[in-house]
């Protein structure tokens, strides 16, 4: 009797042991079924952050070259501002001179004038003169030609620098912020 007592608390144990053995293997598979999801996930989440540090990378290489760009731009109209000053001094300068020469040559209209009418009364030293101040009649008019030559480029020379500073802050206000490019790409992640 003790023997069957024996046996069957054998049995029980050996029972129950197979109800461990049982359970520790289905958690077993459960545990490998979650750690094959796990490892699933984290090559994907590996997978998602390569592509999101690319894309940082693409990020912060545009936003230098944006930021190249912005610098070129601010050069280039500041130079252009320069120019611009100094093409309107040339402008003021040329004019002043102008008006001068405008000037001078009334006054040697006048002259001629007078000369003619000495002329009328002693005809060799009015002649000497005459000559010499049609001579410098003609020279006056001749850099009267050149200075409204020069005035007239000069104002081409303006027109196109305006032209050129609109056409260079309209590019400004096109342009993005690397910040406004970040958010951007944020707003896609």
């Amino acid at each position: 009797n003790q023997l069957q007592a024996e046996l069957k608390e054998a049995l029980k144990e050996l029972e129950t042991r197979d109800k461990r053995l049982r359970e520790s293997e289905t958690a077993t598979k459960s545990l490998t079924a979650e750690n094959e999801k796990m490892q699933r996930n984290i090559k994907a989440l590996t997978s998602q952050v390569e592509k999101l540090k690319r894309a940082g990378e693409e990020s912060r290489v545009a936003g230098e070259v944006r930021e190249k760009e912005l610098l070129e731009l601010r050069k280039v109209t500041s130079q252009e501002k320069r120019s611009q000053k100094a093409s309107e001094a040339d402008t003021h300068t040329r004019e002043v001179r102008l008006n001068r020469a405008l000037e001078e040559l009334e006054r040697y209209k006048r002259l001629l004038e007078e000369t003619r009418e000495q002329s009328r009364g002693g005809q060799e030293g009015a002649k000497h003169d005459l000559d010499r101040v049609n001579a410098e009649n003609k020279k006056l008019e001749k850099q009267k030609q050149e200075l409204l030559v020069a005035f007239k480029k000069q104002m081409k020379l303006i027109d196109i620098l305006k032209k050129q500073k609109i056409h260079l802050e309209a590019a400004r206000m096109l342009s993005f912020t690397e910040d406004e490019f970040m958010q951007t790409l944020e707003s896609r992640f």
